[in-house]
């Protein structure tokens, strides 16, 4: 088992798991995405690798904390790796398997959206990719995951409004393929993955090729004018002042005594 202060891994047989473990919200920061695209390169040989977040949480999206005020040049670097993690996600050639707990939001839904086969548990989380709502659009790699994941009508309606989805209603609009009971979800999970981890290499890398390929060559033909809309308007003023108050209404969640 490999720990770090981000995420832990740990191979059990031919299944590579990755959990996100940043103690907090698994906040998609530069280190927590470089961890995670590292993590996937090492998982090279695995026949199957399996993807979970923390008991309370999946992953609650960017680290608003570290990218809100960031000046545009570092902002659009920082896309760079945001595209590089995920495309390396997308891409992957053996089948992932994706398990939720809590909550999957912005970043953290668009992470659910890479797996193959997507379990979520049935508690009081909530999934969305909620950028519309805070007056930013999608970088191209979050767009074409997302809408080569639901169906067009599911797609749209959760790109454009921006809506957060109890587990059933995710369930629903195709977020997740199944829901269980909390307790049950880890070991249906790694069933799922030690499952998949059987299925030939070479037919997995095929099938995923030409059914994620058409959307890998689009999110890399719009990177750069999908980078700089998004860095404008991430920037601009009224960008920053919705942004601002999205991060201030977190940190006032945070700070609410929790009940004895």
């Amino acid at each position: 088992m490999v720990s770090g202060p981000m995420l832990n891994t740990r191979r059990d047989g031919n299944v590579q798991i990755i959990q996100l473990d940043d103690g907090k919200a698994n906040a998609l920061s530069t280190a927590m995405l470089t961890a995670i695209g590292k993590a996937i390169a090492d998982a090279k040989d695995a026949g199957a690798v399996l993807l979970l977040g923390r008991d309370k949480i999946f992953s609650g999206g960017l680290d608003l904390r570290e990218v809100l005020t960031l000046p545009a040049p570092d902002f659009m670097r920082f896309l760079d790796l945001f595209h590089a993690t995920f495309r390396a996600l997308f891409a992957y050639e053996r089948p992932m398997v994706c398990a939720v707990k809590g909550s999957a939001v912005a970043g953290g839904a668009i992470l659910l959206c890479t797996g193959d086969f997507r379990l979520g548990a049935r508690d009081q989380g909530v999934v969305g990719v909620n950028e519309a709502r805070l007056g930013v659009p999608f970088p191209a790699s979050a767009h074409e995951i997302v809408r080569t994941t639901l169906d067009d009508v599911s797609g749209q309606r959760a790109l454009l409004f921006g809506e957060l989805f109890t587990k059933d209603d995710a369930l629903k609009h195709g977020f997740f393929h199944t829901l269980s009971d909390f307790g049950d979800l880890d070991a249906l999970a790694m069933e799922r993955a030690k499952d998949a981890a059987d299925i030939s290499a070479h037919a997995a890398a095929g099938i995923k090729a030409a059914l994620r390929g058409p959307a890998l060559a689009r999110m890399d033909a719009d990177k750069d004018r999908s980078h700089k809309a998004f860095v404008d308007r991430w920037t601009s003023p009224d960008g920053q002042r919705r942004l601002q108050e999205a991060f201030d209404k977190i940190k006032v969640q945070k700070e609410k005594p929790k009940p004895a």
